[in-house]
């Protein structure tokens, strides 16, 4: 099972890094936390959170158009 989600974040950092693309804002809050030690989450969890999002969003809106003939 650990080999498995080691293989899933690889996939998930790969395709975040070639298809993000992260604000000059975003950078520097990135920098500041880093600097100050405050903890932020990693890239990779903030994609998969992003998606789940996206995903219940689908879900959500394609279970509005059910009773609609």
């Amino acid at each position: 099972m650990l080999e498995e989600l080691k293989e899933a974040n690889s996939y998930i950092s790969s395709k975040i890094d070639k298809y993000r693309s992260r604000s000059l804002l975003i950078k520097e809050i990135e920098e500041d936390a880093e600097i100050n030690n405050v903890p932020i989450i990693s890239k990779e969890i903030r994609e998969y959170l992003k998606f789940i999002i996206n995903i219940h969003n689908e879900n959500v809106r394609s279970w509005g158009c059910v009773g609609i003939v």
